[in-house]
Formats: structure tokens, sequence, C-alpha cells
């Protein structure tokens, strides 16, 4: 039975290359959209503005939304030949994987690799289109030519990631199971996330239900907020958006908007069960996706990781809570969020050159030590691992910057002593000297026999070892990890 399911494997993967499929997929991103992306750039237009103007142009609106659904079509099509391939090459690729979830796609304004790339060898990210297929169907035109826009334009800031010449990859798209309509996979993830929402809203109630139809049930008989909100005794846990600062009682109207539904039509209280079964669905299939691709939850969004934590906690999963690159990819992105925001800004050149440079090995290094331990005596709290990462980024810069310094005195010796008793004996040109061309006289003969300074011959030779040392500083782990520090 192994033997045959490795037959079968193989032949999987015989229908295409990881690297085609990625390929293939980013020319259909790069045909429809890649002109205008790139018109967007030029013009110092960031993915929100851009897509915001297109889809506020009425002409534009009316030529692109009719199109749509036979753009969508054909994503659903190729996904639909070629998403088990592309997941059994992720499957077997032999690297540490960050997969992404908990909103649909990184968002525009950071570049995830830049942050847990810095980590991971490979980011696997959802194909933002198939997964938004439901909401272009509900969404009204300009709604619809919005999200197009800023989907394509996002995953092309992507591209050149996902298609450098490395292996393993360092961006890999690849759907969600949810998304290509496996209701067997549907069904078994909500019954999970049932049992996890029933806790959280134990904790949040300090009452035990049996079902979450009985939670629902004791909840939506209280019809108004300050009623329910009665009923709540820890209101940390009734959380529906942590970038939402208004009082508690104004976040049910919100939620409300953001799901399209009239709060005079649905119960308060069926509101907040729903919003506990959706989060913990969430979480749930983020988990066992990255356990069934052999990597580490990726979260960008704080409201989906305090969700992933109360998993987590429920679950009473202490060996995820200890994974030592979940610490290091969630200590990562939040420095980029607070004290190191160049973390999230690095260009997409510049991780290929890390990367291809060999350099990645040793920043790993560098930013993990003594992250382990931190995992193992914190377990859950993620606090410290932010910490301990500055406190790395820290030392390696002061260690860096000792380098710099030391090259730098060196070459103002070299420009103070050697060349400065040549120019007072004022036998030599200084960039004849420099480009190893050698100029003789009888002034610079005397004077190598009565100064404290090297023969002329030996200057072109001296200076370009400064040269190296310099482009080698540069070039070093550390030199192209702090390039983009600012």
């Amino acid at each position: 039975m192994m033997a045959a399911v490795a037959d079968h494997r193989t032949q999987i993967k015989e229908v295409a290359s990881l690297k085609e499929i990625q390929t293939a997929y980013f020319e259909m991103i790069e045909r429809e959209f890649g002109r205008l992306h790139r018109e967007a750039v030029r013009k110092g237009h960031n993915v929100h503005t851009a897509s915001l103007a297109l889809s506020e142009d009425s002409a534009v609106v009316a030529e692109v939304n009719p199109r749509i659904d036979d753009f969508l079509a054909a994503i659903k099509e190729f996904w639909d030949a070629l998403f088990e391939t592309a997941e059994v090459h992720v499957q077997d690729l032999t690297a540490t994987k960050g997969v992404f979830g908990g909103e649909l796609f990184p968002h525009w304004s950071k570049n995830l690799a830049s942050t847990a790339g810095l980590y991971i060898d490979t980011i696997v990210l959802q194909c933002p289109f198939l997964h938004s297929i439901p909401m272009f169907g509900m969404w009204p035109p300009d709604e619809r030519v919005r999200y197009l826009f800023r989907h394509a334009f996002t995953l092309l800031s992507y591209k050149d990631l996902a298609l450098a010449d490395v292996d393993p990859p360092i961006v890999v798209i690849l759907p969600f199971r949810l998304s290509m309509k496996d209701e067997d996979e549907r069904r078994f993830i909500s019954s999970i996330a049932a049992d996890d929402a029933i806790k959280h809203l134990a904790h949040m109630t300090g009452l035990q239900f049996a079902t979450l139809e009985e939670a629902d049930a004791h909840l939506r008989k209280f019809s108004d907020i300050p009623g329910l909100l009665g009923q709540i005794v820890r209101k940390d846990r009734l959380l529906f958006d942590t970038e939402w600062k208004e009082p508690l009682e104004e976040h049910f109207a919100k939620e409300a908007e953001v799901l399209r539904v009239d709060l005079e039509h649905i119960p308060v209280g069926s509101l907040v069960v729903g919003k506990a079964h959706n989060r913990m669905m969430q979480a749930t299939d983020l988990l066992m996706r990255s356990r069934l691709l052999g990597g580490t939850p990726l979260i960008a969004a704080e409201t989906s990781w305090r969700y992933f934590q109360w998993k987590l906690e429920y679950s009473s999963d202490e060996t995820t809570g200890h994974n030592v690159d979940l610490h290091m990819v969630q200590g990562l992105q939040g420095l980029a969020g607070s004290d190191l925001q160049w973390l999230g800004a690095i260009p997409p050149a510049a991780l290929i050159e890390m990367r291809t440079s060999g350099a990645m090995s040793e920043i790993r290094q560098v930013l993990s030590q003594g992250i382990a331990e931190v995992a193992e005596s914190s377990g859950g709290s993620f606090y410290r691992t932010r910490d301990r990462i500055w406190d790395n980024i820290q030392d390696a810069f002061q260690k860096h910057q000792e380098n710099v310094r030391e090259l730098r005195r060196k070459q103002m010796k070299f420009v103070g002593q050697d060349i400065g008793s040549w120019l007072v004996s004022g036998a030599i040109e200084v960039a004849a000297a420099a480009s190893g061309l050698s100029v003789f006289g009888l002034g610079a003969v005397a004077s190598s026999q009565l100064l404290d300074a090297p023969k002329l011959k030996e200057l072109p030779k001296r200076f370009q070892e400064l040269k190296n040392a310099d482009s080698e500083l540069r070039k070093s782990p550390m030199g192209l990890f702090f390039k983009h520090e600012k």
C-alpha cells in the first residue's frame, strides 16, 4: 500500500512541476493586469489608491465588471486541474514552510516575505480570487472591480519572489481546500470548530453549554445589546476586530455592516455565536492545513492571531505553542509592525539576493539565537519572543557596525598615512596609484627611505584589498540584511 501511495504521488507530480504551475498562474495574472500594474507603480500609486481610482471610474467599471465572472471561472478551472499536483509538490518540499491564513491575502502595504521570509524558506499563500468567488457574487459592481484589481496588484507584488530561480521557492500560491468546495472537509472542520466555539462562549459567559445550538438558544433570548453584554463576564473574549476602538456597544453595528445583515432581523446573541464559530473554523482550518503541508501557521492579522491563540488554549495544543518556527514568524511580524518597520519593506530583489548568495543560513541563525529556550519556557506567550529577536538584531547590528568602523578606520589610515606621506614628497599622483598605475620619481625614492610609509608599488595592492574587504562586508549575510535598515 505504501508503494502504491508513493507511485500515485509520483504520477501526480509528473503532471507538471511546481515551477511550471506557478509560472502559468502568474502568466494569467500578468496577461490581464500587468500593464496597469506597471503603470500604477510608475506613477507612484500604491495598491489601495490604484484599485480605488479604477473602481471609481464609471467607464472602467462598465467595461471590466461584465468580464469578471469569466475570469474567475478561468481561475477556478486552472486550480481544479492543478490543485492536487501543486499540493503534493508543496508537501514534498524539503524546507521550512509558513502557511499563511487568518485573512484572504497579506496586506498590500507590507511584504510578508521581508519578515517571515527572513526565517522561513517557503511562504504558502492562497489564491485570493478563488477564495473570494462567493463574495464577488454579493458585491456591487464598483466593489467587484476594486477587489479584482486589489487582488491582482497585490499578487503581482509577489511575482518575482514566486518565480525566482531558487530552490526551495520563496513564495508559492496554493488554494485552501475549503476554497475548492470540499464539503466533506468543511463539515469536518466545522464540527471541530464547534467544540472550540462552545469553550470560547463558556469563557465569555461563565456558563457551560453542551452544544453550539444550546449556546445560541440561550444568547439569542437577549434582544438588545445592553442585555446581552450583561451576560458577558469576560468582555475581552467578545472580540470583533482589534482595530475597532469605539465602545464595545458600537461594534455590533459595525459587524452587521461587514456581514451585510440588519440588526433588526438577527438576534445580537446569534451574531456573537456565529462570530465565535466562524473564527474557530478559520483557526482550525489553518492549523490543519499547516500540518497537512508540513508547515507553520503564519498569521499577520491581529484579530485572527488572538483567536488562533485561543484555539490553541482550548485545544490544549502545547506542542504548537512551543513551536520555534511559530515563535519566530510571529516575533518578526511583531517587530515589523512596531520597532523595526523596515523589516516589512525589504525589496523582493534584496530577499532574492540573500537567498542566492547563501546568506539566509547565517541570518536565520543570528535571528533565532535563544528562541528555542524562550519557546520552551513561555509556551503560548509570544511577547518574550519578539523581545529576544530584537536583542538578537541589536547585537548583530552592533557587531556589523564594528566591522564597518574597523574598515573605515583602515581606509582613513590608508589615506592619512600612505597617500598623505607620498603627497608630502610630491612624487605621485593619487589617482594613478589608486588605479594600479606606477608613477616613479626621484623624490619618491628618497621619501621611501625616510618616511614611515609603504612602498609605492604596494599601494595598488592595498587599495584593492580594502576595496575587496568593503565589497565582502557589503555582501556578507549581515551586510545584506542591514542594507535596508533606515
